[in-house]
Parts: C-alpha cells; sequence; structure tokens
C-alpha cells in the first residue's frame, strides 16, 4: 500500500522537477522503511536524475549549434558586404592608373603635380549632385589657388565635356579618361597631400564644413 501510495502520488505531479524532489525525500528521509519502497524510490530518483541530466546537456547543446551557427551566419554576411562595399560598390580609383586626356586632345601626366597637394574629384555631365557641388569646389579653389591644385576627371566622351566647360565658368583642370572608371557612384573625391602620403577619399557630394576640414588636412 505504501508503494502504491507513493507512485500515486508521484504521478499526479504536473511539474516535471517535483519528481526529482519527492524521491529525494522519500529516499533520503526514509519516511518508508520497507525495502520495495526505498528500492523503487532509489531506482526513480537516479532514473528520473540522469534523464533530467541528459535532457539539459541536449538542449544545452542545441542551443549552443544554433547560437554557432547564427554567429557563423552574420560574421559571413558581414565579411561578404565589406567586401563588395570595398570592390564592387565603392572600390578604390587610383588616377596613377589613368590614362588622362585634356580637353585639346593631349595626354596629361599628373606626375607634374607630385610635389602639390591634390583635389581630384571624379565626375560626369549626368551627375545632378557632381554638377551642384561645383560652385563649393570652385570657391575653395580660389581660396587655396597656388596652394592646392582641384581636377577634375570624366570618363565621358570628351566632347561632352567640353561641351558642360564652354557653358559654365569653371577654373578645374578638367582631364577624360579613355579608360571607364572603376567607381560606381559619382562623386567621388580624393585628398591628396604634398607628398601623397595621406589620402582621405569622401564619397558622395562635399558639404562646405567636410570639404575645408579636408583641404585643411593636406594643405
Amino acid at each position: 500500500m505504501e508503494a502504491r501510495s507513493v507512485l500515486a502520488t508521484l504521478f499526479t505531479t504536473h511539474e516535471s522537477k517535483k519528481y526529482s524532489t519527492v524521491f529525494a525525500r522519500i529516499y533520503m528521509r526514509g519516511r518508508f522503511h520497507s525495502s520495495p519502497v526505498r528500492c523503487l524510490c532509489g531506482a526513480g530518483f537516479y532514473k528520473h536524475f540522469i534523464e533530467n541530466d541528459m535532457n539539459e546537456v541536449r538542449n544545452k547543446s542545441k542551443q549552443l549549434f544554433w547560437k554557432s551557427y547564427l554567429i557563423g551566419f552574420l560574421l559571413t554576411g558581414l565579411t561578404l558586404s565589406f567586401l563588395a562595399y570595398k570592390t564592387a560598390i565603392f572600390p578604390t580609383q587610383d588616377y596613377k592608373s589613368l590614362v588622362l586626356i585634356d580637353l585639346d586632345g593631349n595626354k596629361v601626366d599628373l606626375a607634374q603635380y607630385q610635389s602639390q597637394p591634390l583635389v581630384v574629384n571624379y565626375w560626369a555631365t549626368w551627375c545632378g549632385p557632381c554638377i551642384e557641388e561645383f560652385p563649393e569646389l570652385d570657391l575653395a579653389r580660389k581660396t587655396f589657388k597656388g596652394h592646392i591644385t582641384f581636377i577634375m576627371i570624366s570618363d565621358d566622351a570628351p566632347e561632352k565635356v567640353r561641351k558642360y566647360v564652354k557653358r559654365n565658368n569653371y577654373g578645374f583642370t578638367f582631364l577624360t579618361s579613355k579608360a571607364p572608371l572603376k567607381l560606381n557612384i559619382r562623386p567621388v573625391t580624393y585628398f591628396y597631400s604634398g607628398d601623397k602620403n595621406s589620402v582621405y577619399k569622401n564619397i558622395g557630394s562635399l558639404n562646405r564644413q567636410a570639404l575645408y576640414t579636408y583641404l585643411g588636412k593636406i594643405k
């Protein structure tokens, strides 16, 4: 009767965590002294304890697996995004690798500006933000005249650039590239110090504050 009473108590317990408590109390306190009951409770307590322990290990292993999987997935995504940013969306454009032509059709070597601070702006005649920032850039050119050279490079057809320059009175050095630029966005502006050891890159339009901050770093 004692064994049946114990089993009835255990199987009417709804919270699994209470099983081990009931088993432990019965077994450790010696509430029931008959050997069958103690053996039953001891075996039940041991079995339930091991099963709970194993289930907990399995659950933690699953959680660790999915956490590791998620972290790996996020790191892979960030790495691919960074590579896409650097190589596909906003790749680096080096003017030294370009064959540049002036508006008269003459080849130009920018090595002649080797010792001077340079502002190299990559633009296009179809680029609205490029056109909008020209007045501010031209004002800065006048302010730093004789100290910083402003060069505007486009891969548009030379005749398009010449037509634009004729319609607008800007004092920049306009050049065209024979090969398409690597850049997928315009405008992009590079600021080079005189020794070319310091290079700053701005993607998109420049406001006055940003422009003069860059100029202050290279002058």
